[in-house]
């Protein structure tokens, strides 16, 4: 990508140039329009401010001094540290600065015939509340899928807890600075923090019949506020069930400690107390309302929060809450009953905010 006085000029793999004008630019639907066009391996661009990412066959070639890398953060890093992190190979730890810890992990299974399997994924897996001098202490956020779960006629793929779903690509950005998949990182501040992954859908039972490809990227922000952009293209035309695109598996009680007994969402802007199994309310599958956009929970000392920020609102599309026996579980699905065609794309904006009651 260079830039002369009106443009930005994207040059994709099979040669093609988009001249994107720099006035009235709706990025998001260009790059969107963009990836539809052309396959990518992943690079990062800043412009005005704000984080896009697009993939290429290869990394891209640096034409001229006005190139952007795409490992340059062009903005300032905020005075104080957002949060401390620590990572091996197979998992980060990440410590934020309102009392939050995350996981995030790399997880991998080889195939087996008709079991949930043939996965390798980097994803959010728990949370926990830290103790003032930042050990972990209750986990406020159960082990399970946050990113993404499809059901496809009768089953479902996507995750560990579905399978075949398996990265292509991975890029790690630390203050800035790329860092290597297998590198150790011991406990330290950090500023800024990003993870980008495409990957793989493949049918249910399958190691071959790839359905859909996923770009996902994880911005880690001030407050325990993480930020979760994904697009699914899809390669064949399904039936599909549900698509869930944002998840949170959040504790009602951990070791008999109160973690959320209320909920509220915003199509409705009442609060319900959520704090037994099985609660009756209108926040559950039966009073699904397409347009809802953010769902919160709380209780004596944690509030979590499910925002959703998307340009097609699909009719059967929905944001509710599970009153299962083990937890609070907040789901996001994009389409409901939907027959998608070859090509189609979903682009959607998850915010995760997971902090202290005021």
């Amino acid at each position: 990508m260079i830039s002369n006085s009106r443009y930005w000029i994207v040059h994709t793999c099979n040669k093609t140039e988009y001249h994107l004008q720099k006035s009235a630019m709706n990025i998001r639907n260009i790059m969107r329009n963009i990836f539809s066009k052309t396959k990518y391996t992943y690079g990062i661009v800043f412009l005005s401010f704000t984080l896009f990412t697009f993939s290429c066959g290869a990394k891209p070639i640096v034409l001229d001094n006005e190139i952007i890398s795409p490992n340059q953060d062009t903005r300032m890093p905020p005075p104080v540290a957002i949060g401390e992190l620590n990572k091996n190979a197979r998992s980060i730890n990440i410590y934020m600065n309102n009392g939050i810890e995350l996981t995030f992990r790399r997880a991998e299974k080889d195939y087996i015939p008709d079991k949930t399997s043939f996965y390798d994924i980097w994803q959010l897996w728990e949370a926990f509340g830290s103790k003032e001098d930042g050990s972990r202490d209750i986990r406020i956020v159960r082990s399970g899928e946050w990113e993404t779960a499809i059901k496809i006629n009768d089953d479902f793929v996507g995750g560990v807890n579905h399978g075949f779903e398996r990265k292509t690509s991975v890029q790690f950005l630390l203050d800035g600075q790329p860092i290597a998949e297998e590198e150790d990182i011991v406990r330290r501040p950090f500023h800024s923090f990003y993870v980008l992954q495409e990957t793989d859908l493949y049918a249910y039972n399958s190691t071959d019949e790839k359905i859909a490809r996923i770009m996902k990227q994880w911005d880690f922000k001030e407050g325990g506020t993480i930020e979760l952009r994904q697009t699914v293209k899809w390669l064949s035309p399904q039936s599909l069930r549900n698509t869930y695109l944002a998840m949170l598996p959040v504790s009602r009680d951990e070791n008999g400690i109160n973690i959320t007994s209320k909920a509220e969402r915003d199509d409705i802007r009442k609060v319900f107390d959520v704090s037994q199994a099985g609660h009756k309310n209108p926040l559950g599958p039966g009073g699904k309302n397409s347009a809802s956009t953010s769902l919160t929970l709380w209780g004596d000392t944690y509030k979590l929060r499910v925002s959703i920020d998307r340009e097609d609102i699909l009719a059967n599309s929905s944001l509710w809450l599970s009153n299962s026996n083990i937890y609070n579980k907040i789901y996001f699905d994009y389409t409901g009953r939907h027959e998608v065609k070859k090509d189609e794309v979903f682009d959607i904006l998850v915010r995760f905010e997971l902090g202290k009651t005021d």
